[in-house]
């Protein structure tokens, strides 16, 4: 369900889902990520990045950026995940 409008926020908790990796379509620096995400309608100070890609930089930014949160915890789910 794409959010339309600030209003719809009131009806669900969202964060955000930066992609950091080439070829993003949210940008190709981590500043430029940091930008589009943040400019997404959210009512959340949390993010998971995109396919769990985080590095120190990135992190940084989206701290710096006002999240207090990182949901960016690959669990082992039985033998369908190894870590």
């Amino acid at each position: 369900m794409a959010i339309q409008s600030s209003g719809q926020l009131s009806l669900m908790d969202v964060g955000l889902h930066p992609y950091f990796g080439l070829h993003s379509s949210h940008g190709s620096t981590i500043e430029e990520g940091v930008k589009y995400v943040t400019a997404l309608p959210h009512n959340l100070v949390a993010f998971r990045c995109h396919r769990f890609a985080i590095c120190n930089a990135s992190k940084q930014a989206m701290i710096e950026a006002g999240m207090v949160l990182s949901s960016n915890v690959c669990t082992r789910f039985g033998n369908y995940c190894s870590i």
